[in-house]
């Protein structure tokens, strides 16, 4: 969708441009399509910044309902005996260090614009559904050793 937007976007500028340049050469023309290549520009970074908002959003959501997740696995895991809980314990640890990772990539992605965003985001999405397999292993393993 967003891409098609961008696709318009361009389109229409292009046009803008070709039809000012081609019909009326004066300054007021130029300046018409100054003005809108300005205005389209704008729109353009200010639909970029609110999809970055809502990834943003998106993401600490989904990061609190795992801090959620992790804190009931931890309850859980006080129950268990010696080495089942140190076990747990281990991957309790690593999937909290994922997670301060994962936490300072977000942070990162504040710096970004353009395809650097793109990258940084894709980047992001997959260390997101990597701790999110994890985590989902974790819980399963907890759940075998409960039951």
């Amino acid at each position: 969708m967003r891409k098609l937007q961008l696709v318009f976007l361009v389109a229409s500028l292009a046009v803008a441009f070709c039809v000012s340049a081609c019909s009326d050469s004066n300054d007021s023309a130029i300046q018409n399509t100054k003005e809108k290549v300005q205005q389209s520009y704008d729109s353009a970074k200010e639909y970029t910044q609110e999809q970055k908002e809502k990834f943003v959003e998106a993401f600490n959501s989904q990061m609190d309902a795992l801090n959620d997740g992790l804190t009931q696995l931890q309850k859980q895991m006080e129950a268990m005996p010696g080495q089942a809980k140190q076990n747990v314990q281990e991957h309790l640890d690593k999937l909290k260090d994922e997670q301060k990772s994962l936490n300072s990539k977000m942070q990162e992605l504040g710096d970004k614009s353009g395809e650097a965003w793109t990258e940084a985001k894709a980047d992001i999405q997959q260390a997101w559904e990597n701790l999110q397999q994890e985590y989902q292993e974790l819980k399963q393993s907890i759940i075998g050793q409960n039951s």
